[in-house]
């Protein structure tokens, strides 16, 4: 998600697949494309191109030319390979504001199958972190409920008696007595 603090449009993408750093890098350039408005159609152009491409292999580019000379170029990633620094901007954030003890906690916690909440007051920073949270198990991978962001509708969720691995933004844990949740 993209969205500018005084803009009236926000970028959304939807997917199943984890390219967390390819559509980064496709939200700005879909960014840069809006900011310059002296060609008009170009967003539609460059969105359609990214939509009809073939879908690359795991760990290959995708690269296209959306308009004269203009070409959009991003790996995929390779998920038989660990996440990297300074490549992979989830593990940075998560290196940068999570302190090495409560790394260690959640990453023994996830491999317990533990309830794991992780909670901030910035939404890209929350989602940056609860995803390289659970890219750190890898060759594991989480089978439990696994949320990036919980919205305020979904808040009983974290009452669950199973282990779930969900971010929450911090004005939604407020509004969750701690009784409730109980041990995570």
């Amino acid at each position: 998600c993209r969205h500018a603090p005084r803009a009236d449009t926000a970028l959304v993408v939807v997917s199943a697949l984890p390219w967390h750093e390819f559509f980064y890098k496709m939200l700005n350039t879909c960014a840069n494309i809006m900011h310059n408005e002296e060609e008009s159609g170009l967003l539609q152009r460059f969105l359609y191109e990214v939509y009809n491409s073939k879908m690359p292999l795991p760990g290959q580019d995708l690269s296209l030319e959306y308009s004269h000379g203009k070409v959009f170029s991003s790996g995929t990633p390779d998920p038989t390979r660990l996440p990297s620094i300074p490549e992979n901007k989830n593990l940075m954030e998560y290196y940068n504001f999570v302190d090495i003890n409560n790394m260690i906690t959640v990453f023994f916690s996830m491999l317990n199958e533990r309830r794991v909440i992780v909670t901030s007051h910035k939404l890209s920073r929350l989602t940056a972190c609860v995803q390289a949270a659970n890219s750190l198990l890898y060759p594991l991978s989480w089978q439990h409920l696994y949320v990036p962001i919980l919205p305020l509708p979904m808040i009983d969720h974290l009452a669950a008696p199973f282990p779930f691995l969900i971010g929450v933004p911090d004005v939604t844990l407020k509004r969750m007595p701690p009784a409730e949740i109980g041990e995570v």
